[in-house]
């Protein structure tokens, strides 16, 4: 799971007791009163210029400097919140706000690993406090470990069933753990009942009910006891209006299992738990989450313009958070609108050393046609996470596009390994030509012609027939 739900409700709340804490000493000039002053009153970008006048005067008071983090992360300029929050943490190892206002910093950058440690000593000074507890949740979820994020998750909505936030990262930890129990079976048994009943549930989920149909059918041939199946088909027979066939389908007697279906419940038990904290968010009121959850529905459909629509209503909401913003540009540059530079932009400022924002900012140059300044971006995304294909075959079509096959041609072979439907074969077989390696190109190009023909088969959508 690379984009996660963060909340700011709670905040607050930490906000009024770090300030508190940043009161202590006197304030003969009001200089203090002032800056806490403007950053209650929504305008932290004028109180940064107080507190670090005080941080300059007072330099061994972790409190002002903790003021100066909290000033900085309200004005969204994530980066020199964490400076001043570790610069407190200095003088104050493990002053609680720190240790808060160091992991969210991080957490808004995208940094959710090196955002666990701090989160985790703050729950650990503070265990009752949601706001870390949140923080930290959405931290192991954006660090790959949706299993460790899950009891913090729970934890925050047993005790806050009103904040959105909360619910939202919920759903997608299951949701990850749903795809990570569905991964499991599918490497251990490839193209077994199992491996398709749960690839027809995913069909589902993205609104691909013709598909799911025929993978449910095949299923139901290699296993006629396949818990849930019937009730499966039945849900699609009703979603496309056949009632009278959804009936007749779950009339149908269920064959005893004969063995243990593990992963196949593990996973819908997940599944079912993303759906039911979802189904919680859409009951409160207006909130950037319930934006973000439709925006990735549209995504998972490939309706991008949609998906757009939903990232820029969040941004409205949120529009200090770099996370939707990122979101939204990657939206609007799957649907080619070129209005995703300038949101890209403005994320890639405050956090160059990402990966991802470097990808879809080159990716986003390459699509207006700048392949030359999109270079550079997409070789630092290469070489902060050498392993995804999709910046490696952006990379090589970039480097194919000035004049340089040779060196794309490694780059579109690492790409090609996750190619679906010929495209990335076809750019690896003109790199391959265009370097005087005909006979590979060949290759290639045969390749690419298998891929697009599977593509378009299965893109073809299958009848759903009656009982």
């Amino acid at each position: 799971m690379t984009e996660l739900a963060v909340c700011r409700v709670f905040l607050s709340t930490a906000l009024l007791a770090a300030m508190t804490c940043a009161q202590q000493g006197p304030d003969p000039s009001g200089s203090l009163e002032r800056a806490r002053g403007l950053v209650t009153a929504g305008r932290p970008e004028a109180a940064i210029p107080l507190y670090q006048d005080l941080t300059r005067a007072n330099p061994d008071n972790p409190s002002l400097l903790v003021g100066l983090a909290i000033a900085q992360f309200k004005a969204a300029r994530y980066q020199d919140a964490a400076v001043s929050s570790i610069a407190a943490l200095e003088l104050s190892p493990g002053l609680f706000p720190g240790l808060l206002f160091l992991g969210a910093s991080r957490v808004e950058l995208g940094d959710s690993t090196g955002a666990v440690g701090p989160l985790e000593q703050a729950i650990a000074a503070r265990p009752e406090d949601l706001n870390a507890r949140l923080y930290l949740a959405n931290a192991l979820a954006g660090a790959g470990r949706p299993a460790d994020a899950l009891p913090h998750f729970q934890a925050v909505v047993a005790r806050a069933p009103l904040v959105p936030a909360a619910w939202y990262g919920l759903g997608l930890a299951c949701d990850d753990l749903a795809e990570t129990s569905f991964r499991k079976a599918s490497l251990a048994s490839p193209g077994s009942a199992v491996d398709l009943a749960l690839t027809g549930d995913f069909q589902v989920r993205r609104g691909q009910f013709a598909q799911a149909f025929r993978t449910y059918r095949q299923a139901l041939a290699l296993d006629p006891a396949l818990p849930g199946i019937h009730e499966a088909v039945a849900a699609i027979y009703e979603k496309t209006g056949h009632t009278d066939w959804a009936a007749a389908e779950r009339q149908k007697p269920a064959t005893p299992p004969v063995r243990s279906y593990a992963a196949l419940e593990e996973a819908r038990h997940y599944a079912e738990m993303a759906r039911g904290a979802y189904a919680k968010l859409e009951e409160l009121p207006p909130f950037t989450q319930q934006h973000e959850a439709a925006a990735r529905r549209f995504e998972s459909r490939g309706q991008y313009r949609e998906a757009a629509a939903e990232w820029k209503a969040a941004l409205g909401l949120a529009p200090g958070s770099l996370r939707v913003r990122a979101a939204l540009g990657s939206a609007l540059l799957n649907s080619h609108d070129l209005a995703a530079q300038e949101h890209l932009r403005v994320v890639l400022d405050q956090n160059p050393d990402s990966a991802e924002v470097n990808f879809l900012y080159g990716a986003s140059l390459l699509e207006s046609q700048q392949a030359e300044r999109a270079v550079p971006y997409l070789e630092r995304a290469v070489k902060s996470d050498p392993n995804l294909a999709a910046t490696h075959a952006t990379l090589g079509q970039a480097l194919l596009q000035t004049g340089k096959p040779e060196a794309a041609i490694p780059h579109l072979e690492a790409g090609a390994a996750d190619d679906r439907d010929g495209t990335r074969h076809y750019q690896l077989a003109r790199a391959l030509k265009s370097a005087g390696r005909s006979a590979d190109a060949a290759k290639a190009l045969t390749r690419s012609a298998e891929l697009r023909q599977q593509f378009e088969a299965e893109a073809r959508e299958p009848a759903i027939t009656p009982p």
